[in-house]
């Protein structure tokens, strides 16, 4: 493995905990975005999705491909995360 798959892999890994922190606790996650929820779920799994569950999946998806492109998806996932805020 060379420089290069350590840091994909290390950034696929960090984008996989992030993720399942929104995705496991969206409450945690809203607080600390500045979010409410304002009597319905449909926040929390807003939170849950975007902000949780693709970004398991996006992790977990370049470690089963393991492409050059896959890894790039993640890239292209968080600067449209923050492009979009």
């Amino acid at each position: 493995m060379d420089f290069i798959d350590i840091i994909n892999v290390g950034l696929a890994l960090l984008t996989i905990g992030f993720g399942a922190l929104g995705w496991l606790a969206p409450v945690y996650t809203m607080k600390t975005v500045g979010l409410r929820d304002r009597g319905s779920t449909m926040g929390t799994s807003e939170v849950r999705a975007a902000s949780g569950a693709l970004f398991v999946v996006a992790g977990a998806g370049a470690l089963i491909l393991w492409t050059p492109a896959a890894f790039a998806m993640i890239g292209f996932i968080w600067a449209g995360a923050r492009w979009g805020a």
